[in-house]
């Protein structure tokens, strides 16, 4: 996903590389560290947001209503990140509906975290961008310069505050709620009847 949203950001919004100095030894292990760092915070939101409670809104008001309300929930935890606007914000709704999808589908809340820790890696450490405004790390071997249209690039916010994001979120989403990655391992029958059948 990140890699058309950052050719749209390179064509459409002015997002320019080059390279930098610094070793293959140095990325590599910068990459790894990154990389660790990275999965233990998308666990720590996946759990948060859609571990238990996903799950729960799911069994009691249905699926659609629980993805909307995690999702809502998970674009309001960004709110206050730097440099966020109002099509960060819509990135971030469209992200949790990704991975809720995921999570659904699936019936498991590590395919949505190994998803989320990747967009970040890819984002934060491969494009070398800032990830929802924080700028992680200063990537070796790759120096980034933006001077373009922040409304395709996402400017300070990094790629999920523009439009390029958008374009590869919004066809992530319909990707994946139009295939079948699994069957889901979450039941179809309300809580009740599970509790009935033992």
């Amino acid at each position: 996903m990140v890699a058309p949203a950052v050719a749209v950001a390179v064509a459409a919004g002015g997002l320019r590389y080059a390279p930098e100095d610094g070793g293959w030894i140095e990325y590599a292990a910068m990459g790894c560290w990154t990389g660790l760092i990275l999965l233990v915070a998308a666990a720590g939101e996946e759990i948060l947001v859609r571990g238990y409670p996903l799950r729960v809104l799911a069994e009691r008001w249905g699926r659609w209503p629980a993805l909307a309300a995690t999702s809502a929930s998970f674009s309001a935890l960004h709110g206050a990140n730097p440099g966020v606007g109002g099509v960060a914000l819509l990135n971030i709704l469209l992200a949790g509906v990704l991975l809720g999808i995921v999570c659904l589908k699936t019936g498991d809340l590590w395919w949505a975290t190994g998803m989320h820790a990747g967009w970040n890696l890819a984002t934060g450490f491969l494009a070398d961008l800032p990830v929802s405004g924080i700028r992680l790390v200063d990537a070796p071997l790759v120096e980034v310069s933006g001077g373009g249209a922040a409304l395709w690039t996402g400017g300070d916010f990094g790629l999920e505050g523009g439009l390029a994001a958008t374009l590869a979120l919004a066809l992530a989403v319909t990707v994946v709620a139009r295939t079948g990655i699994v069957p889901s391992r979450w039941p179809e029958v309300p809580v009740e009847s599970n509790r009935e059948n033992g």
